[in-house]
């Protein structure tokens, strides 16, 4: 091979050449280093079949980069291009090609920061700089932060002991002192290559410009009052260092939105919050308000009903038609779509009485957006407080564990759900009720006041606080059925000694039936397992002893369950009915997605072999099962994903763990309504 010069219009690219995409980005910056410098690597290629010509199947973005120059007249076009003049094959010119674009040493970090601050010397222009080499001001700003780096750090990034992530984290600030202490804070323990804690020390109590306190502010507001920015020249993200001063200003604007939202609304207290949702907290000393809502209308009501045919047609569909995954995928959107539908059918306008508005509250908190937004519940101060430790308060040093794996809003419903169930096999089993109320009542007498939360005399329950009114489960309905079963004749009379003679002259099962209903209606909401908040060993026990088949009685749905956990629980329930070829399936799915299978699976909608349709039917999420033995879950199913229940943040405090779980007795032993902590 031999190097000749070659008029430029005799050259053209080679169909060998193996580079195919890319080869036209970013071109500029060749053409300007060009212009400047020359061609400084020669091209590579052979003669063409068209006399005079050559094929260039090396160096085809400098060609591309020359043709530029010369379709501008800033060079001839017969300007002499050195090449390479090749004599090898079709198979031997391939392999030439991808050595000389393959076999190349990408520049360090270190060294290409250092190339950069020695052209600058020259000019000290960052913009010339960048387009001379083809790259974006920010890279070359990015890189020149890294000589900011304090030497010890520089040093060990020069030598590819440390990732660039580490680096661009150090470099976050430029001061050095400020890098050198943390670098000696990590310094060989298992946080010294963890970038996300070292950039954590370095910005300190500044929060990042996406934060929704940050977009309620804005940037203008925070930086005329002082507030000081950090950007990173690495990415387009930027910390705001005063995090305090822009709390104080965002405080102030959700106290102006609030008052304003008072004033128009009428509602009697608006509490500004800076969070995402209400907490138990915040809410301790309140209750939700039960209000009514506008009726829906005819043609909302004729709607729904078309929802609840096409929902029964989907569902013939499913029973009836063999479907792949395509058609199955389309059909789960279109239920997801019809239940979006019917929801925002029955989510009408909340009716309050005038009188009523002054005595209820509403929390404002700051959206993900950073806009101030007014939670939907109402909450207002109880007219009868439970009594609880002497004045309605527990004793902050009595913490239980927090559910983990579960937030409070999920734990909250899959304990009252899970409550139901045991309560309806309490009633319908009059025997296991009276021993239940005779044991209650001899274990007051030893003294056992704090264990079980059970007295003869059935108070109102303080079942956790929930988004919204529950639709009613089957154990519900069932219970509500037993209930409206009863004789209720002996309860006409107005003297309390005629009700009582009245009630003694019903038979003997009838009475032992009021016994038990009385006693279901005194279970507290629970979960299963072992020293959580929610949990309750008694009721382990209790639902093993009625021989309890929770699947009967609930299953998971997507909304109610499986698309308010983390993918990651999903999966484990997946791989628990079908096993890792299940699971693998819906690995890539979106959550909705997922979530959908789910429901098909637990329910026995799904279409699949026998084997996991019946595990499916029978799958539960071990905070719905009565087993005294299973072990402490640590998110098997559970942690509700981001953003979890329309706002509600999960974060709340334990109270004292009841070990009965039933609720009453009028020496004001009632423990008060506690929430779990998201884990």
């Amino acid at each position: 091979m031999t190097i000749q010069i070659i008029p430029l219009n005799k050259l053209r690219l080679s169909l060998h050449n193996v580079r195919k995409s890319g080869a036209e980005t970013n071109l500029d910056w060749l053409v300007a280093n060009i212009e400047a410098k020359g061609v400084l690597q020669n091209l590579i290629g052979g003669t063409a079949k068209k006399k005079g010509f050559y094929d260039i199947f090396a160096g085809g973005r400098r060609l591309r980069a020359l043709n530029i120059l010369a379709a501008s007249g800033k060079i001839a076009k017969n300007h002499g291009i050195p090449v390479m003049v090749s004599d090898e094959s079709a198979e031997g010119i391939a392999e030439t090609s991808l050595a000389e674009n393959f076999l190349r040493e990408k520049m360090t970090p270190t060294d290409e920061c250092q190339a950069f601050l020695h052209f600058l010397g020259t000019d000290g222009d960052i913009d010339a700089v960048a387009k001379r080499f083809g790259q974006t001001r920010r890279f070359v700003e990015g890189r020149l932060r890294l000589a900011t780096l304090a030497e010890p750090i520089f040093d060990i990034l020069a030598v590819g002991e440390m990732t660039m992530e580490v680096a661009k984290a150090y470099a976050a600030t430029a001061d050095q002192a400020k890098q050198l202490a943390v670098f000696e804070e990590v310094k060989g323990s298992w946080l010294e290559n963890n970038a996300h804690e070292i950039r954590k020390r370095i910005l300190g109590a500044s929060i990042p410009a996406s934060h929704p306190v940050a977009l309620l502010v804005s940037e203008a507001a925070y930086t005329k009052a002082g507030g000081r920015v950090a950007r990173d020249l690495f990415t387009e993200a930027a910390e705001w260092l005063d995090g305090d001063l822009a709390i104080d200003l965002a405080s102030t604007l959700l106290q102006e939105a609030a008052a304003i939202h008072a004033e128009k609304s009428g509602i009697g207290t608006v509490v500004p919050l800076l969070a995402k949702g209400s907490t138990w907290t915040d809410r301790e000393e309140l209750t939700q308000a039960r209000l009514d809502r506008e009726p829906l209308s005819e043609a909302a009501e004729a709607r729904i009903a078309e929802i609840e045919a096409e929902h029964g047609q989907i569902e013939q569909l499913f029973e009836s038609t063999e479907m792949d995954d395509e058609e199955i995928d389309a059909i789960n959107e279109r239920v997801a779509k019809l239940e979006r539908e019917e929801e925002e059918l029955r989510d009408t306008k909340v009716l309050i009485d005038e009188e009523r508005k002054a005595s209820l509250t509403q929390f404002m908190v700051i959206g993900e957006d950073g806009k101030p937004r007014v939670e939907a519940n109402y909450w207002e101060v109880p007219q009868a407080r439970q009594k609880g430790d002497g004045d309605g308060h527990k004793d902050p040093k009595k913490v239980a564990a927090k559910v983990q794996g579960l937030s409070g809003v999920l734990a909250d419903e899959l304990s009252i759900a899970r409550r139901d169930i045991l309560a309806l096999h309490v009633a319908s089993n009059p025997a296991i009720a009276l021993d239940l109320a005779i044991f209650t009542l001899a274990d007051r007498a030893v003294g056992k006041y704090s264990e079980h939360g059970c007295s003869l005399e059935v108070t109102r329950r303080n079942d956790p606080s929930v988004r919204g009114n529950l639709p009613d489960s089957l154990a519900g309905a069932a219970l509500g059925e037993i209930r409206k079963q009863l004789d209720t004749a002996w309860a006409a009379h107005s003297a309390a000694a005629e009700r009582f003679e009245a009630f003694r002259e019903l038979d003997e099962e009838t009475r032992a039936t009021w016994l038990a209903v009385c006693m279901a209606s005194s279970m507290e909401a629970s979960l299963g397992g072992k020293g959580l908040h929610h949990s309750n060993p008694f009721h382990d026990h209790l639902g093993q002893l009625l021989d309890i088949d929770v699947a009967a009685w609930w299953r998971p749905s997507a909304g109610g369950y499986f698309a308010r956990v983390r993918k990651a629980g999903m999966q484990r329930a997946l791989d628990a009915i079908g096993g890792p070829v299940l699971a693998a399936k819906y690995a890539s799915s979106k959550v909705a997605e997922m979530a959908d299978a789910c429901e098909k699976l637990c329910d026995g909608s799904a279409i699949t072999e026998p084997e996991i349709r019946e595990a499916g039917i029978a799958w539960l999420p071990a905070a719905m099962r009565f087993d005294p033995n299973q072990a402490e879950e640590t998110g098997a199913e559970g942690e509700e994903s981001k953003g979890g229940a329309a706002g509600e943040d999960n974060s709340h405090p334990a109270g004292e763990e009841p070990e009965s779980g039933c609720e009453g007795e009028a020496d004001g032993n009632s423990k008060a309504s506690t929430t779990s902590e998201n884990a």
